[in-house]
């Protein structure tokens, strides 16, 4: 058995550190002398706290971490395949706010959207809709997006989202598509006709910002005011069609 010194000079780690991985159920000691309060640890133990404190120093998470440690060898290469999965779509959503970045720096202020006023006609969606925040909208809609493609398998119309002009802490994200009578299991949700401002997003749906504020710009530079929900329609994996309903005159 070797005191709680000696084993962090072995693995390269701090007193600190091993207090803090008993603390979070991650390395406990072998044996806590009773009366003193010692920690002792075993040799045996020196693999596992040196997988903990790398895992750690790699920002995986410490509810993975745990996981891990009691986790035969299959299973920790799942689990560290979802995460760097994960880490890999971090990576790419990092790319495109960089690319994002970049193209605002280059105009030397906020894009230009092209917006195009006109009158739409009344619509009637078939709808799901599920509670979300704004740092999870587009991940909220997609699990939607999944739900309603087991409902309505092909679509004759593309999805539409739908979002409240005032993002509250919580609220309601809606998609719907047009299907007619809706099917059981949605809901139908009727979109009132009338006067339009649109815009086009070309690009990944976690960029739409580049699109909307212009849009949303647009709309009140020239006195106009929201009516209802704003609106995504996705056209394909790269086109968004975005709409901001408008109070008639």
């Amino acid at each position: 058995m070797l005191t709680i010194g000696r084993f962090a000079r072995l693995t390269r780690l701090s007193v600190k550190q091993l207090r803090r991985y008993d603390e979070l159920g991650l390395l406990a000691p072998e044996f806590v002398d009773a009366d003193t309060g010692y920690r002792f640890y075993s040799r045996g133990q020196a693999r596992a706290a040196a997988s903990v404190a790398l895992l750690r120093d790699l920002d995986v998470p410490l509810a993975v971490v745990r996981e891990m440690l009691a986790a035969d060898d299959l299973r920790v290469g799942v689990l560290l395949e979802g995460e760097r999965t994960r880490r890999a779509s971090e990576l790419d959503r990092l790319a495109r706010t960089v690319a994002s970045l970049t193209q605002i720096a280059s105009a030397g202020a906020l894009p230009e959207a092209e917006v195009d006023l006109r009158v739409e006609p009344p619509r009637r969606l078939a709808t799901l809709r599920a509670p979300g925040t704004p740092d999870r909208m587009f991940a909220t809609t997609a699990e939607l997006a999944s739900a309603m493609a087991a409902i309505v398998p092909a679509p004759s119309a593309p999805f539409t989202a739908l979002f409240p002009v005032d993002l509250p802490e919580t609220f309601d994200v809606v998609l719907g598509v047009d299907v007619g009578d809706p099917p059981p299991g949605t809901q139908a949700v009727d979109l009132p006709g009338g006067p339009v401002a649109t815009a086009i997003h070309v690009g990944p749906v976690d960029t739409i910002s580049l699109t909307w504020w212009p849009l949303l710009a647009w709309v009140h530079e020239r006195g106009l005011e929201p009516a209802g929900h704003l609106r995504e329609r996705y056209l394909d994996d790269r086109t968004t069609s975005l709409t901001v309903p408008l109070e008639e005159e």
